[in-house]
């Protein structure tokens, strides 16, 4: 016979529903990176294909593990709809957390780069002119010495 009994797909089934809410939490997580680090379309599709390959490696490793390397079709199903339920119960309460959370945090960032970036900027400033400043007085000097400077492409 080639059916299997109820109780060995039970007993794949709970691994099963464990690796789907455990994918569902996982694609929050690459929400969280994707909302902090990377902005736009392309990091979007990038994060997105890599969480696919961890779908898909986790999943071949379950059935590895689980039913000897047999892909059945309720497992694939159960993995699904158990990331749907996480998505729609749990999922909801961790996206909001780490929406606020990833909001807070490039609050932060933002703050940190204006105090960094406004000093920068005056001292950018600054030494553009006093470099300049240099450069008239050299041109000065050349011209009021009596051995003048030769240019570097005299040299």
């Amino acid at each position: 016979m080639y059916g299997v009994d109820l109780s060995v797909q039970f007993e794949n089934l709970m691994p099963a529903i464990g690796l789907g809410f455990i994918l569902g939490f996982v694609y929050d997580i690459f929400k969280f990176i994707r909302q902090i680090f990377f902005n736009g379309k392309t990091a979007f599709f990038i994060t997105d294909m890599i969480f696919v390959v961890v779908c898909a490696l986790s999943s071949f490793l379950l059935f590895v593990a689980v039913n000897s390397g047999r892909i059945r079709g309720y497992l694939i199903l159960f993995e699904v709809l158990a990331a749907c339920v996480y998505r729609f119960t749990a999922g909801q309460l961790v996206s909001a957390v780490l929406d606020k959370s990833s909001m807070l945090i490039n609050a932060f960032f933002r703050k940190v780069a204006s105090v960094i970036c406004v000093p920068m900027k005056k001292m950018y400033t600054f030494i553009c002119k006093v470099s300049k400043r240099f450069e008239k007085n050299l041109k000065k000097s050349k011209i009021n010495s009596e051995n003048p400077l030769k240019d570097s492409a005299e040299l």
